[in-house]
This record gives C-alpha cells, sequence and structure tokens, in this order.
C-alpha cells in the first residue's frame, strides 16, 4: 500500500498564491517559513521564498490591483464615470475579496466586479454595459434584459435590451 505524497508547489505558484491573497501575505510578514511549509513548498524552493521581501511583494500586489482596476474601468466606462472618486475604493475593497483566473480574467473582473456593486451601491452600477459584458463572458446566442439605465442624447431612459450573438458578432438593439 502507498501513501500518496500531496503535490509540493514551485516558488512561481507559491508566489502567485502569495500575490493574490491579502491574508497570505500579513501571515508571510509574521512568520514565512510557517507560510512556506503551510503551502507545502518544495524544499529547493523556501529559502528563497522566506527571503523574498514583505514589503516589496505588498507593492507587487498593488501594481497587480492597479492592472484590473485600469481593464475594469476600460470594460465598465460608464459605471467608473458614474462612481467617480468612490471607484478607487470600492475596487480594492472588492479586489481583496476575489482574484481571477484564465484568460479571460479581465472580462471576469468586470462581470464580478459588477455584481459586487449591485449589492453594495445598486444605482452606481450601468446595467446596459454590465449585461454587455456579461453576455460577453457566458456566450449565450440570444439574452433580453430590462434596463433602466439607457442613455440616449444625455437623458436616462427605460429600455429592453436585446443582446444577440450572430456569426461571431454580438449584435445589440434596444426598445423603448
Amino acid at each position: 500500500m502507498s501513501v500518496e505524497q500531496p503535490l509540493k508547489l514551485d516558488l512561481t505558484t507559491a508566489m502567485a498564491r502569495l500575490l493574490s491573497d491579502r491574508e497570505l501575505r500579513a501571515q508571510f510578514r509574521n512568520d514565512a517559513g510557517q507560510v512556506a511549509v503551510t503551502l507545502g513548498i518544495d524544499e529547493s524552493a523556501r529559502e528563497t521564498f522566506v527571503g523574498l521581501n514583505p514589503a516589496e511583494l505588498e507593492e507587487q500586489a498593488q501594481g497587480l490591483i492597479e492592472k484590473r482596476k485600469h481593464e475594469v474601468a476600460r470594460l465598465l466606462p460608464l459605471t467608473w464615470k458614474t462612481l467617480s472618486l468612490r471607484a478607487d475604493p470600492l475596487f480594492q475593497e472588492f479586489a481583496e475579496s476575489f482574484w481571477p483566473e484564465g484568460h479571460r480574467r479581465h472580462l471576469l473582473d468586470a462581470v464580478r466586479f459588477g455584481e459586487y456593486l449591485g449589492i453594495h451601491c445598486e444605482r452606481s452600477l450601468n446595467t446596459v454595459e454590465w449585461n454587455q459584458r456579461r453576455f460577453d463572458l457566458v456566450g449565450r446566442s440570444l439574452s433580453f434584459h430590462f434596463v433602466k439605465d439607457l442613455i440616449i442624447e444625455d437623458q436616462t431612459r427605460y429600455a429592453i435590451q436585446i443582446l444577440i450573438r450572430w456569426r461571431g458578432r454580438i449584435i445589440q438593439r434596444f426598445l423603448f
């Protein structure tokens, strides 16, 4: 009977976990050696891992959050504009609770940030653009939404938003 050994983490994977988890970075500042053991870092990488500078890790993690923030602002520009000065602190709070992965991570980040706003400050979320991002992410071929924030000639209107995926393109129409 053989007992399987848990997989050992390489340095790159361990650093990715550390950069994406604020609480883990706090534990690392207090006891880097224990974090290395807890993560199961390979013996050959443990010394390098323990020698990482916590201040530099925090700076690098913040840089990654800034990049995420920039991408979400690009994908949800009307929402970002409505949030104004609240955008940065709200995104910072959101980013500490969720870290997207995969090749569509920016789109996933925007959709999840929209969900977060829907819970915390509903009126700031522009549902027209959020529905577009969700449609992009999910990959449906047809979607209908009732929206209260369609902007036409600087006026907000109620409308039915129709999103259609046709031959690789997304077509959007409104009934109001």
